[in-house]
């Protein structure tokens, strides 16, 4: 994974931490231009830089905060081109908010259910309650929570057993599911050495924090319990060390979708029953 020299990492976070004391003083417009200055130190392609990423979510987050919805609508909606932020709670949080503020009901729902479905209730916690009154509105939020968590699924790393997950969380228009891997015999070292001796790309590692994420991995298979493959376009790993995995399985093509995780589809259709 490319990494910013140490330098330039420490003049985009020193901005950033001055933008944010000034946030917090509600002069949001000044603390965007301490952000855009970061965000200039960010070398070409910037999409391929996860500070790019939260660069641009304090500068979304800050024409929220100042009832700039369009414009942090845009915002918003560029960052997913970034690294880690498709499936960023606080993202999907933002962009359902804005699209609920420009009268995109449509995605706002959408984006509401990402956000609930990858944290629950407390993502709410702090926000007006007009949001999650409107996410009631589209789905059973009780059951959307609960459904579909007995299925085990069994996860093998060139054919050798690592785990085990529930899949618990589920984005069907993209064809994702997200799940913490249980039982884990992976540890951040032995992964990081596997990703390099296998030249495969991580977007993030931290290793003070042993967290690490990383790109497709080839040969990491998921099995439900009649031992049939759930094949998606690649699977990921990202997580604090072995108590904190968890997998990614992107893009599994309909019907099968359909047919594996029925109760995901089934609430996404209802979220949208009160248009």
């Amino acid at each position: 994974m490319k990494e910013l020299k140490d330098k330039i990492h420490e003049q985009i976070t020193q901005l950033c931490r001055e933008g944010d004391l000034i946030a917090e003083n509600e002069f949001f417009i000044e603390a965007i231009n301490k952000y855009e200055k970061a965000l200039k130190l960010i070398p070409f392609p910037q999409n391929e830089w996860e500070a790019t990423t939260w660069v641009l979510t304090a500068i979304a987050d800050a024409l929220f905060l100042d009832g700039q919805f369009e414009k942090s609508l845009l915002k918003f909606t560029e960052t997913l081109e970034c690294p880690n932020a498709f499936g960023n709670s606080f993202i999907h949080l933002r962009l359902g908010q804005c699209s609920y503020e420009t009268g995109n009901f449509n995605r706002a729902a959408n984006e509401l259910v990402r956000a609930y479905a990858l944290e629950g209730k407390k993502i709410f916690k702090g926000e007006h309650p007009k949001y999650f009154k409107f996410l009631k509105s589209r789905i059973d939020t009780k059951e959307y929570r609960h459904q579909g968590r007995n299925v085990k699924y069994e996860l093998f790393l060139k054919n050798y057993y690592i785990g085990y997950t529930y899949f618990e969380r589920a984005d069907p228009p993209m064809g994702c599911v997200f799940g913490k891997i249980e039982d884990s015999l992976l540890s951040y070292q032995w992964l990081k050495k596997y990703c390099y001796e296998n030249q495969i790309e991580l977007t993030a590692d931290y290793e003070d924090e042993k967290l690490i994420s990383t790109r497709a991995i080839p040969d990491l298979k998921v099995y439900n319990k009649e031992m049939i493959e759930i094949k998606g376009i690649g699977n990921q790993i990202c997580g604090m060390d072995s108590e904190a995995f968890e997998i990614h399985v992107e893009g599994v093509p309909y019907p099968s979708y359909e047919e594996e995780f029925s109760h995901h589809v089934k609430e996404y259709n209802n979220s949208f029953k009160n248009q």
